[in-house]
């Protein structure tokens, strides 16, 4: 029978084979068992060795390493945790608190991961259906601009100004309408109630349910994500000039009147012009803040007043110009932020 030399706590034994294999595998047992206390692990390979002399010798069989490892046994598990609780009692029972709740939540996961994660589904599934809800409240609002009359609030002062009607985009359909969002909210809803439905009973039909409305949320989305890249495409064409622009005069309300006053930044460099080409010319310019675009209301009043004695109320206008190197006025430009060429003037004609 084939031997082999092996080393126990300093002494030699001659083992066969299927001794050795026999005896790796206690001694990765006791390893294990004594993990972070090597003081355990070297008592037990001792007994071991003590065992192994005074029955079998230095010649070990199979039967006899089998009878010293079974009277020797594994030591005593002993987890770290026991240290820790014996030398620091009070960490200890700080951090044993402190895991109690997250030991709680793994054992409910662990035990019940279906009906964990059907939960946290349905939940999503009503987040869904409450944004759908949202969408379709909005998509019920009007999406074009009404002509008429406005006041907004500047930094001069409230502005009475005439908003032309902007036409919106193409009819979209009921997909991408209030009806669709209405529908889906309604769809994730059930899925909802499905995803419930299963973690108690798991019936065959309500799978093949969900299974069916999960397939329609996906073609619905698809289908909108498809028919909303259509209309970007398409919104050069149908928003292109087919209507002339309609420049109107807006109204300052200021000093105890309505001063008339350029204001549509779309159209002020048009009625500029259609005023320059009616004979307005600048009369007083109003000292004006760059920094925000605010002006003195009390000089304006003055000018105003000055400029009423000798001219009526249809023949002055307020303007935002700019004035180029040789002095010329133009009108204001966005390029000219920050250039320091702009100012609000009374023009008059």
């Amino acid at each position: 029978m084939k031997a082999k030399i092996i080393t126990l706590q300093g002494t030699d034994f001659a083992v066969s084979l299927p001794a050795e294999e026999m005896l790796l595998r206690h001694l990765k047992d006791v390893q294990t068992a004594t993990r972070f206390r090597p003081g355990s692990y070297r008592e037990n390979v001792e007994a071991l060795r003590d065992v192994l002399l005074e029955e079998g010798g230095k010649n070990i069989s199979k039967a006899k390493m089998a009878a010293a490892i079974a009277l020797v046994g594994l030591p005593d598990r002993k987890v770290l945790r026991d240290t820790v609780k014996a030398r620091f009692p009070r960490t200890h029972s700080v951090v044993v608190k402190t895991l109690r709740p997250l030991r709680r939540l793994r054992g409910t996961i662990a035990g019940h991961w279906w009906k964990s994660i059907a939960v946290v589904i349905a939940i999503v599934a009503i987040l869904m259906s409450a944004s759908n809800i949202f969408s379709a409240l909005i998509s019920v609002q009007p999406t074009e601009t009404s002509s008429g009359w406005t006041v907004t609030e500047t930094s001069i002062g409230p502005v009475r100004s005439y908003n032309e009607a902007h036409a919106g985009l193409a009819a979209s359909g009921w997909l991408v309408g209030w009806q669709g969002y209405a529908l889906q909210a309604v769809i994730f809803l059930v899925i909802a109630l499905l995803v419930l439905r299963l973690r108690n009973t798991g019936r065959l039909p309500y799978v093949l349910a969900l299974f069916a409305c999960v397939l329609f949320i996906g073609a619905t989305g698809t289908a909108q994500n498809q028919i909303t890249n259509t209309q970007i495409q398409q919104k050069s064409y149908w928003s292109a000039g087919v209507t002339p622009l309609m420049p109107h005069m807006a109204y300052l309300q200021q000093c105890g009147d309505e001063i008339q006053y350029v204001f549509d930044g779309g159209t002020d460099g048009m009625l500029f012009r259609q005023l320059r080409d009616e004979g307005f010319q600048l009369a007083i310019a109003i000292p004006t803040r760059e920094s925000d675009g605010t002006i003195d209301t009390k000089t304006l009043c003055q000018q105003y007043d000055v400029l009423r004695r000798d001219h009526s109320k249809s023949d002055i206008v307020l303007q935002y110009y700019a004035k180029n190197d040789d002095g010329t006025i133009r009108p204001y430009e966005f390029s000219d932020l920050g250039e320091g060429i702009s100012s609000y003037g009374l023009f008059v004609k």
